[in-house]
């Protein structure tokens, strides 16, 4: 059952990620850009400090501590490559 939750979630944090990234897309598209320009800069900053947790990231790492599988640090740089933050 641990290893399902691991999955959903998993499935969840990508759906999450990629609604993220074409709402950025549309805003910066369709929108204004004083209020698109505040919008990437806080995403920017979220993706990459070192200081905030995603609370996906968190419940993850307890599903995966049920199952017996290993936590991971960063989801992106984890299911993606992608090397962000400071850590």
């Amino acid at each position: 059952m641990a290893h399902l939750c691991v999955y959903l979630t998993v499935a969840f944090h990508v759906f999450i990620v990629i609604a993220n990234i074409i709402g950025v897309i549309l805003v910066g598209w369709r929108g204004p850009w004083y209020l698109a320009i505040p919008i990437w800069t806080l995403l920017a900053n979220l993706i990459c400090s070192s200081q905030v947790t995603c609370p996906l990231t968190i419940l993850e790492n307890h599903f995966r501590r049920k199952a017996g599988m290993p936590e991971i640090g960063i989801f992106l740089e984890h299911y993606f490559g992608w090397k962000v933050g400071k850590r």
